[in-house]
């Protein structure tokens, strides 16, 4: 199967591109994708992705109130679309 590292460059891939992603800060749009990635190999319970989504923020000091969802989404988004489809804005 596939490593956690090869699910989490395949999100990052697609949004590297992304103006309103890339307003955000990297290690965070890193670190949803990471956690989807983990998320999708089933290895982890809600509870502990969300002790990570927390651990991720304390150790990058970054806004908690920036959604970690709402990047994890867009992530999605970016591996599920089609790529000849024209980019929602």
């Amino acid at each position: 199967g596939e490593t956690v590292q090869e699910l989490a460059n395949l999100q990052l891939e697609g949004v590297l591109n992304e103006y309103n992603v890339s307003l955000l800060p990297s290690s965070l749009v890193a670190c949803a994708a990471v956690i989807n990635a983990v998320d999708s190999m089933d290895i982890c319970s809600a509870e502990q992705l969300q002790e990570m989504e927390s651990n991720f923020h304390a150790l990058l000091q970054t806004d908690a109130s920036i959604s970690f969802n709402d990047i994890r989404i867009r992530l999605y988004e970016s591996i599920s679309c089609d790529e000849s489809s024209s980019p929602h804005l």
